[in-house]
């Protein structure tokens, strides 16, 4: 805000306080009670957009840091491998990007398990009604611990899959015999269902290609996405046009796959510190 010419009027405010102000306030009020102030303002922000129908977008940021500071260890960092960093679990609104919380985390806990805790006690502080219709995340949180969650709460859920040695076998099958339906954006998709290693029970899935338009030659494999989704859910109100449905979920994860924010970029996290503890919420 500080040196913005249009938020601050817009917002009616008079004087903006410096970074170093904030800092210095923020230190003096007991961490549990202001992690708590600072929810309550957010989803304050948040809530009259949450009556409409959304979706939870999970990801997980590595803030590489300088000098030392708390929960400044090695971890995956693709661009600066071996130095230390910090770990942004992020939960935001996917259309809008807004983003609902982020939990600051040391930089070796980059795993949807340190992810899935946070995101659950956000929708405890949500009334059901403000839930999100679907919630999405990348491959890491295609685990039997976070689908069994989302199945025991009743919320729908779009995970992306790891391609291991089953799922590369019921790709090559699908390749081979399988009636695809457009997706729309030059994407085709068709749905199985698997059960893999660790899982409770057979899942719904959904499989996308596309066409390559580079030199085949230089190409290793065909570029797939591979989703895993709850469909009990949707299946009840699909069943009718189940071709139609198929499309539009389809259709829905390829954009997801291809605007995915994780692993391309990189987002300018500064996060503060207070009394030599990291802040664990932003």
């Amino acid at each position: 805000m500080r040196g913005n010419t249009i938020n601050p009027a817009l917002l009616e405010m008079s004087e903006v306080v410096s970074e170093d102000s904030v800092r210095r306030n923020f230190g003096k009020i007991d961490e549990a009670e202001e992690v708590q102030w600072l929810q309550h303002r957010l989803g304050y922000c948040a809530a009259p957009l949450l009556s409409e129908r959304w979706i939870l977008d999970a990801d997980t940021t590595v803030k590489l840091l300088y000098g030392h500071q708390e929960g400044a260890v090695k971890g995956y960092n693709s661009h600066k491998p071996g130095r230390p960093s910090h770990t942004c679990h992020t939960y935001f609104l996917s259309s809008l990007r807004l983003i609902l919380e982020v939990e600051v985390k040391a930089g070796n806990q980059t795993a949807s398990k340190y992810s899935s805790p946070g995101l659950w006690e956000l929708l405890g502080r949500l009334p059901r009604a403000h839930w999100p219709a679907l919630i999405r995340g990348d491959r890491d949180w295609g685990t039997q611990a976070n689908m069994a969650r989302a199945e025991q709460e009743g919320v729908p859920y779009l995970f992306k899959l790891r391609m291991t040695k089953r799922v590369k076998k019921a790709v090559e099958r699908l390749m081979r015999g399988a009636v695809w339906c457009a997706a729309g954006q030059g994407w085709q998709g068709v749905e199985t269902r698997l059960r893999l290693e660790g899982w409770g029970r057979a899942r719904r899935a959904i499989v996308l290609r596309r066409q390559i338009k580079a030199d085949l030659t230089m190409v290793a494999q065909p570029r797939l996405w591979l989703f895993l989704q709850l469909g009990d859910g949707l299946a009840r109100d699909t069943t009718a046009a189940p071709t139609r449905a198929l499309s539009r979920e389809v259709a829905a994860a390829a954009r997801r796959g291809q605007a995915a924010p994780a692993n391309g970029r990189q987002w300018p996290w500064h996060a503060g510190t207070r009394r030599g503890r990291q802040v664990g919420h932003q």
